[in-house]
């Protein structure tokens, strides 16, 4: 895929936050009016009773948060007889435990295990192409190789994308119109930048330029190999290849990427095949999505069309098949939906927000 140096891409992290879980308070107040100075917490929600009541989004959410509450506390019961000192002597041993949960640190707690999907933290790297939060996991499927010529691909992208190269890409380029006519910039500049790049780093190190560092150098030495995986934890979110998640019920797959560069109205979709990691000298690393994509381009018959309001893509055109990397914090998960009007051949796309993750933008 080109994507003229990521501009246009938002910069989007997910992060996870606090979800604040309001309990029920129904009937437990009718039930339970002798223990509410016993146990803390239902006379913290019975003070906060009318504001919650009057907050934003409550309505719509109570019954929810009522019935997973009433359904905790049915499940405490062990004495049928005595219903209500039962639910309150197990939320005594439930606060007590977590609170001495807080202090347990060899233990693993809620308070101290890792994430679901656990993509091993934020990296220390200067360089952000080599910060990428994302662990892959999983063997590839069978017959899956990466030539020397995907090996190519992949870095070019990866030297497109690196924020901190920026001024190395625009002197280049404009050496590249001097020397060559305009239909044939963008080619030689992609044959010939990485040699260049590399070349002016090597002049930095000799001349003990402050600009140097060994991160920088490794990324213009470019890859030394790659490994291939069948999935990835990114940003708390699980993607799998679609090899592997076409056998199970859930859907883990699907891809999309917000427009940007030269094709800035149009968002690209796909499905996730293979998870790419290029190795580079002293153990750096760049996670990226070697993905199918779906020709989403409106100005086509036949490939994108919106019905009520729906997008339907036809997953039986493709685009960008010489260039389908990406990087891993590129990507959002999306689910792609039969659309039983078009035909097999059209789904719908559906765009979600995933658990204790909120997506926002700088």
């Amino acid at each position: 895929m080109y994507v003229a140096r990521g501009v246009g891409y938002p910069a989007c992290r997910q992060t996870p936050y606090v979800a604040l879980v309001v309990p029920a308070y129904g009937e437990i107040w009718e039930t339970l009016p002798k223990f509410r100075q016993k146990v803390s917490v239902f006379s913290k929600w019975a003070r906060h009773r009318g504001d919650v009541r009057n907050s934003k989004g409550f309505v719509s959410n109570f019954g929810k948060i009522r019935g997973g509450l009433l359904g905790e506390l049915k499940k405490s019961v062990r004495n049928r007889a005595k219903p209500e000192g039962s639910i309150v002597e197990a939320w005594v041993q439930y606060e007590s435990l977590t609170f001495c949960g807080m202090y347990l640190k060899d233990v693993e707690t809620a308070f101290n295990r890792p994430q679901r999907n656990n993509d091993g933290g934020m990296r220390k790297e200067k360089l952000s192409i080599f910060a990428q939060s994302a662990r892959p996991f999983g063997d590839p499927g069978r017959g899956e190789s990466f030539s020397r010529n995907d090996m190519e691909v992949a870095h070019w992208f990866v030297l497109n994308n690196c924020d901190e190269i920026m001024a190395y890409l625009d002197e280049h380029e404009e050496m590249m119109k001097r020397e060559h006519p305009s239909h044939l910039v963008a080619q030689k500049q992609r044959e010939l930048f990485p040699q260049w790049f590399l070349e002016s780093v090597n002049k930095l190190k000799s001349s003990n330029s402050p600009t140097y560092s060994d991160e920088l150098y490794n990324l213009a030495f470019g890859p030394i190999r790659a490994e291939l995986f069948s999935g990835c934890y990114i940003n708390g979110v699980k993607f799998l290849g679609a090899a592997r998640d076409d056998k199970l019920c859930t859907q883990n797959s699907g891809v999309h990427v917000p427009g940007g560069g030269e094709s800035t109205n149009i968002d690209f979709y796909g499905k996730l095949t293979n998870v790419v990691q290029l190795l580079y000298k002293d153990r750096y690393q760049v996670i990226m999505f070697k993905c199918r994509w779906f020709d989403s381009n409106p100005n086509r018959t036949g490939s994108v069309k919106i019905d009520h309001g729906l997008l339907s893509v036809n997953i039986n055109r493709t685009w960008y098949d010489d260039d389908p990397y990406i990087l891993a914090n590129m990507a959002t998960q999306i689910v792609y939906l039969d659309d039983p009007k078009a035909g097999s051949s059209w789904k719908v796309v559906q765009k979600m927000d995933h658990r204790t993750c909120m997506l926002y933008q700088n």
